[in-house]
């Protein structure tokens, strides 16, 4: 059959069979070959990402622990934390030469995760000294419990005619539930 055909005929033939041919090649071949490939980087990037796995861990926890200090979750929980913090109050207080005025009951809020103990404590000093204050119970002592906001402003006294110098102290304590 073929011997019949000419050279330039037995060509165009050739062409068509090549093309199936190389399609034939590619289907049952190559194209396993190069899914084996990118299936084996996959798997290799997920091996480089575990075994960075037990640092990432624990790159997580101690944020995780940083955020419950900071929220107070780690707090002593043998004293309250209101006592601990009069007690820095009053003996900075007592140190210092201010002035204690009020302590009103606790304002207690819930959350779905928390329950927030805010207090309001009002103290009377020079600038300076509330100034001292709000610095070391910000920075200095770590109770448990958070300053949330601190309210300065004057108030006149009758009896005395005297202006004075009082700050309200905002301290939240959260619990998780």
């Amino acid at each position: 059959m073929f011997k019949d055909l000419t050279y330039q005929k037995k060509l165009k033939l050739l062409a068509p069979l090549a093309i199936v041919a190389l399609l034939l090649v590619y289907f049952l071949g190559i194209k396993k070959t190069i899914s084996l490939r990118s299936e084996i980087k996959e798997k290799q990037e997920k091996l480089i990402q575990a075994k960075d796995i037990d640092t990432k861990v624990s790159l997580i926890r101690s944020k995780l622990k940083k955020i419950d200090n900071l929220i107070g979750s780690d707090m002593d929980s043998s004293s309250k934390v209101i006592d601990v913090i009069l007690e820095d109050i009053t003996t900075y207080c007592s140190e210092q030469g201010c002035t204690l005025r009020d302590i009103p009951l606790m304002h207690e809020a819930s959350d779905n995760n928390f329950d927030i103990e805010t207090y309001f404590i009002t103290v009377e000093g020079s600038y300076k000294q509330l100034l001292n204050l709000v610095y070391l119970l910000e920075q200095k002592k770590k109770s448990g419990g958070r300053l949330s906001s601190c309210l300065l402003y004057s108030k006149k006294n009758n009896a005395t005619k005297k202006l004075s110098l009082e700050a309200t102290l905002y301290i939240q304590q959260y619990n998780k539930k």
